[in-house]
């Protein structure tokens, strides 16, 4: 069965309300529900009225299908990003802030030498200076 140009349209409308509104699997699932509810080439017609792939709506019929229980949540558990390294340790690899530099020099607070911890942050001419200050203070 052919699906009509108006139909097409109105979906394309429908999702053009609706898309900003919802996240990624909600738009999947919506998309499903309509080429279900359509038929026989209702995945072609959604797609196009959508301007997404045929098979992002196929994986929503299949999770449709699968009978499967709302997430409860947007994200999968899991997903999302990391959390960052406990401030108390700096990540191998990564430059540590100019604030904590100068905190732990000045402070005391670090085993290193102040002006080791100093010229780290490159560019910076003022953490520079206090550094030759210290060495050469002792």
């Amino acid at each position: 069965m052919r699906i009509s140009e108006s139909i097409r349209d109105q979906l394309a409308l429908k999702f053009e309300v609706l898309f900003p509104h919802l996240g990624e699997r909600q738009r999947r699932l919506l998309m499903a529900t309509e080429a279900r509810l359509l038929g026989h080439g209702g995945i072609r017609a959604v797609a196009q009225a959508a301007q997404v792939s045929e098979t992002t709506i196929r994986k929503g019929v299949d999770e449709l299908e699968s009978g499967a229980k709302p997430l409860g949540r947007v994200r999968r558990p899991g997903g999302g990003r990391k959390k960052a390294a406990d401030d108390s340790e700096w990540a191998p690899g990564r430059r540590p802030s100019a604030a904590r530099i100068q905190f732990r020099s000045v402070s005391g607070f670090t085993s290193r030498s102040p002006a080791t911890d100093l010229t780290v942050a490159p560019g910076l001419e003022r953490y520079n200076a206090t550094a030759s200050a210290l060495k050469s203070a002792g």
